[in-house]
């Protein structure tokens, strides 16, 4: 409880400087502790089509890169299903991925794409690079083929990298597996077994113009990741996702605190009683034993929302807001100030 306090005393103070700093600036958080919502607040206000409206607990936001952690559940579930290894290699699903790949920086070394594995896209091994270079007349079809050509930033297995195109990749795989498009996936995989009822995709049609309409709550403008100036309402602020038609397995989501929470609480709970197999991919999320009473986590979006999980305490805390990545290396450089000397500093996943 006093991890808690202290906690939510630094997000006040956190939120009430980002509004200081940007009028625009709002949010949205709620606490799950042994899987029941125990908080919840908003803050903040946003306009839409020159009205201001008030941040409600229904009000959803952009969730960025957290899809990926429902991307993660969703595999675990359908290779399950499939009684398909973690170990399977890309090339047998996804057979465009297939040849020699070159390293960056290794004038000799080649990758073969038939020993890259799904497990290794789950953990972010695969040696796939961050991301790619986009055109503006890039579509679904050039973007896949831009990845499955990508050139490696290491050999497969030898490195943990964050790899944005790699959990697009695995939205590709999901998709091939089941015969179901994403968001179908989702909802049979994840948010129908949580269950979770407002979070989803909001594909883009033509001239990046939503295909849904704003809910009645409304949906918190997210500054746009390529241009901190230009505000999104509606539709992903990921590019590589929009190329998607907002649908990918690494952004697009959009959701709110507590449904999020809840996501984390379910999670958290399935790691925690180890409802898996060791074999599964789940099962490497395991806590390892710690003598520390405290195990914080923190998963970040790109967008400004932020996940936070203690896995001995089992508790979940998810602080939405529309902020951008400064708002998140802005919420980082406070934490660790803040509880420098303490058992609170977090690990960044």
């Amino acid at each position: 409880m006093g991890d808690l306090v202290a906690i939510n005393d630094f997000v006040n103070d956190w939120t009430h400087l980002q509004k200081t700093n940007n009028p625009l600036f709002c949010a949205q958080s709620c606490v799950f502790e042994n899987n029941r919502q125990t908080a919840a607040a908003q803050f903040g206000c946003f306009t839409l089509e020159g009205e201001r409206y008030p941040v409600q607990e229904l009000t959803l936001f952009d969730i960025g890169a957290i899809t990926r952690y429902f991307t993660f559940y969703a595999t675990n579930n359908v290779i399950k299903k499939l009684a398909l290894p973690a170990a399977t290699p890309i090339q047998s699903v996804q057979p465009e991925f297939s040849g020699l790949r070159s390293i960056r920086g290794e004038p000799v070394q080649r990758v073969d794409l038939s020993a890259v594995t799904i497990a290794q896209l789950l953990r972010h091994t695969s040696g796939l690079p961050e991301t790619i270079q986009l055109d503006d007349k890039d579509d679904r079809e050039s973007v896949l083929r831009k990845i499955y050509a990508s050139p490696f930033e290491s050999a497969p297995g030898a490195q943990a990298r964050k790899s944005v195109i790699g959990y697009t990749l695995l939205g590709v795989i999901l998709e091939t597996l089941t015969g179901r498009p994403l968001p179908l996936v989702f909802s049979d995989q994840v948010l129908n077994e949580i269950p979770l009822v407002e979070t989803g995709f909001r594909p883009l049609m033509r001239g990046s113009v939503a295909a849904l309409p704003i809910p009645r709550e409304g949906i918190a403008p997210t500054f746009s990741a390529d241009n901190p100036k230009e505000l999104r309402i509606g539709v992903t602020s990921d590019s590589l996702c929009a190329k998607l038609s907002g649908v990918s397995g690494e952004s697009g989501l959009f959701s709110t605190a507590y449904e999020v929470a809840a996501g984390g609480a379910f999670l958290l709970r399935k790691i925690t009683k180890k409802e898996f197999s060791p074999t599964d991919p789940l099962s490497f999320l395991e806590p390892p034993r710690r003598t520390q009473p405290s195990d914080w986590h923190v998963f970040l979006s790109r967008t400004g929302c932020i996940l936070l999980m203690n896995t001995t305490s089992e508790t979940v805390f998810a602080l939405l807001s529309n902020g951008g990545e400064d708002a998140e290396t802005r919420f980082l450089d406070g934490w660790r100030e803040r509880f420098r000397d303490s058992q609170l500093l977090p690990t960044v996943l």
